[in-house]
């Protein structure tokens, strides 16, 4: 799918919801509503994580009377806007540049 055509569907989810984060549930529901089969629906939401137009996180559920106990986790989309991907970008870069950086653990093994 072209970057265009899936930055229009993602913006239609989240403005259909008003909201800047959804539950998977809610991503699942609107894209069913459309016809689109659940393994539709996850390549659609991967590919748009792929191309950054949202980061993919997860909700933890606490239990009601131990604030404490994490009794369930829920898998949360958060439409990214421009700003947001470019520091992405840059995090990915500086990554990149450490992982050069790093020793490689076999070659300082071979060499004690």
């Amino acid at each position: 799918m072209k970057h265009e055509e899936l930055a229009k569907l993602i913006k239609e989810v989240f403005s259909h919801y008003g909201k800047k984060e959804l539950s998977e549930e809610e991503f699942i529901q609107y894209f069913q509503e459309k016809d689109l089969s659940k393994d539709e629906i996850e390549k659609l939401w991967s590919e748009a994580h792929s191309q950054e137009l949202i980061s993919v996180g997860v909700w933890p559920i606490s239990d009601p009377n131990n604030p404490l106990k994490i009794i369930e986790q829920k898998i949360v989309f958060t439409l990214l806007n421009e700003e947001e991907r470019e520091v992405l970008r840059k995090a990915e870069e500086m990554i990149k540049e450490l992982e050069k950086e790093e020793p490689d653990i076999e070659e300082l093994e071979k060499s004690e």
